[in-house]
């Protein structure tokens, strides 16, 4: 079993807008599947859509963690929530497929559908809050 720590490490700086300590949570060769791209990109491939999705929203955080610990790291289920510029708030269901490697995430494979965000009421659970 890994130690999961650094996953909670990475979405806090990612909810934060802290994009050096969410990288700095990532071995050197890490690479980053998501669905709507359908090819693992590289950190310096993948970090010009985070820093636009930071610039973008005013606020992000992460609700209804539901974890699953594998061999090599774990299965994650959670709500990834924005607030626009325009101040509302949106919520995108996520699972996610996690690998580590001595100790940092080595492979992130997200799995969300965007065409399926939803409003998200104000004062829904939250576990990690970044503005």
């Amino acid at each position: 079993m890994q130690d999961l720590a650094i996953l909670d490490r990475f979405y806090g700086a990612i909810c934060m807008g802290d994009l050096d300590t969410a990288v700095a949570c990532l071995t050197p060769n890490a690479r980053i599947w998501n669905n709507g791209i359908g090819m693992a990109l590289s950190v310096d491939q993948i970090r010009p859509g985070w820093e636009q999705m930071i610039a973008a929203t005013k606020e992000r955080g992460v609700a209804d963690i539901q974890r699953y610990a594998t061999a090599q790291g774990c299965v994650q289920q959670h709500v990834f929530f924005t607030r626009d510029q325009a101040g509302a708030r949106h919520g995108l269901a996520c699972c996610l497929v996690v690998r580590i490697k001595e100790g940092l995430i080595d492979r992130l494979e997200e799995y969300c559908d965007i065409k399926s965000t939803f409003p998200l009421a104000e004062g829904a659970p939250v576990e990690r809050r970044g503005k």
